[in-house]
């Protein structure tokens, strides 16, 4: 039979929320609890893009003031963390939890590349501006007065 820990990792990966409450309720499980391989329980929800897994795990950590899990690097030796995963493969929605959640937008992997170094190389441009600002939405008013300065411009 599965151990606690791997029926809580196994639901994070697979979205399968009410299994994930229970771990991190009754289970003892945490959303830094780790694989065989090294990642942890944010990073399986991040890998699967199952964005509802990323939130739960994010808001427990939140409600216990326990923000480290969220900028744990992985233990494949490259030193990346779930924003770096999640901005690699163009997944806005957990990027976008992630940052609100506080994770820390800044921080570089192994190889010296931050999330949106990862989000810029898969050409998610617009995600990689959002991830430099940390996440703030100001890019909409940037591009409405980038388009009126280039309206003026013509005129003549």
């Amino acid at each position: 039979m599965a151990s606690k820990r791997d029926q809580f990792l196994t639901a994070c990966r697979n979205a399968k929320l009410d299994t994930v409450r229970w771990g991190l309720g009754a289970g003892g499980q945490n959303p830094g609890t780790r694989d065989d391989d090294g990642h942890t329980a944010i990073m399986l929800a991040v890998l699967g893009n199952k964005h509802k897994a990323v939130q739960m795990l994010l808001d427990n950590c939140r409600r216990s003031r326990m923000k480290e899990p969220m900028d744990f690097v992985d233990g494949q030796g490259d030193e990346k963390t779930a924003l770096m995963m999640a901005a690699e493969r163009g997944y806005a929605e957990s990027c976008e939890e992630l940052l609100y959640a506080g994770a820390n937008y800044k921080m570089k992997c192994a190889k010296g590349h931050t999330a949106a170094d990862y989000a810029r190389k898969g050409g998610f441009d617009a995600l990689a501006r959002r991830i430099d600002r940390g996440g703030d939405s100001s890019e909409e008013e940037e591009e409405e007065e980038e388009e009126m300065e280039d309206e003026e411009g013509f005129e003549g």
